[in-house]
């Protein structure tokens, strides 16, 4: 029962996935530039919903909800609590995010 589960999830989330790409090839926008979960949440009042919208509808909707490029999402690779093959964290992370746009990531140590 666990696998079959497993696999409905699977299945679930490249539907989705699918649909996202539909969408993007139909507005004519990166698929990477459309929201998962603002998809999902269309994609499901699609199939409750009583006043039947078109799929083209659905497709324009999917796409109205634009990620950005999020900018900014650098973390350095070191870790505050975990033992790991990366280094402590032993300064405020802005520093760190700052020194690691500077420097770059330093080298694995093992």
């Amino acid at each position: 029962m666990v696998k079959k589960e497993m696999w409905t999830y699977f299945l679930a989330y490249n539907m989705i996935r699918s649909l996202m790409l539909d969408s993007a090839l139909y507005n004519k926008i990166l698929p990477r530039k459309i929201s998962f979960k603002n998809s999902l949440q269309l994609y499901l009042h699609y199939l409750e919903s009583y006043t039947q919208i078109s799929y083209e509808k659905l497709l324009k909707l999917i796409a109205k909800k634009v990620i950005g490029d999020r900018g900014g999402r650098i973390e350095p690779r070191a870790l505050k609590k975990r033992p790991n093959a990366y280094s402590l964290l032993m300064k405020p992370r802005k520093i760190a995010q700052q020194e690691v746009l500077k420097n770059g990531h330093p080298k694995k140590q093992k």
